[in-house]
């Protein structure tokens, strides 16, 4: 199973850690805090690869497993907000730097892959008081390590043609 909270976690806290400013999870209830900061938020949580798991069965404590394991794609959105257009330029600026080169050893430590980080665009909105908030933002595609952990009955041996065939030892009587 991914870890959504793990990969929202790594990447908030090191972006903060990079930056020195507030970084959120973007469209939640409550207060934003105030500019400038950070906001990200997972907007495709799962891309499908069309090849095939790869599958191994495994031992432990005497129950088997079978582990399933793809590499799905996901894309989290990217949002720096500030007074300015210019101050929410080079805040986006910074986070891009960080996902294109520094973050990229820290993610793949976690087995987060940068595939991709596009480029940025005006993300402005008006807010209900006709202001405009600065937004400037980029998308970035992670590649994750899915596994799924199914326990499996594990048989002593199988009887083919009136031959038997045995797991311990992989004879054929």
């Amino acid at each position: 199973m991914i870890d959504y909270v793990g990969i929202r976690t790594l990447i908030g806290s090191e972006l903060y850690k990079y930056m020195n400013i507030p970084v959120i999870m973007s469209d939640q209830p409550g207060d934003k805090p105030s500019y400038p900061y950070i906001g990200y938020k997972i907007i495709t949580p799962y891309i499908r690869k069309s090849y095939s798991p790869h599958e191994t069965v495994i031992k432990e404590n005497g129950q088997a497993f079978l582990l399933v394991q793809t590499q799905p794609k996901m894309t989290i959105s990217i949002n720096a907000y500030d007074k300015s257009i210019d101050g929410a330029t080079q805040r986006a600026l910074q986070a891009h730097e960080w996902f294109s080169y520094l973050g990229r050893n820290r993610l793949k430590d976690s087995s987060v892959v940068v595939v991709e980080t596009r480029d940025l665009e005006n993300r402005d909105i008006v807010l209900e008081d006709v202001q405009y908030e600065r937004r400037v933002g980029f998308d970035v595609t992670l590649r994750v390590n899915d596994i799924l952990k199914v326990p499996i009955e594990e048989f002593e041996s199988v009887e083919i043609n009136n031959m038997t065939i045995r797991s311990d030892d992989n004879a054929i009587k």
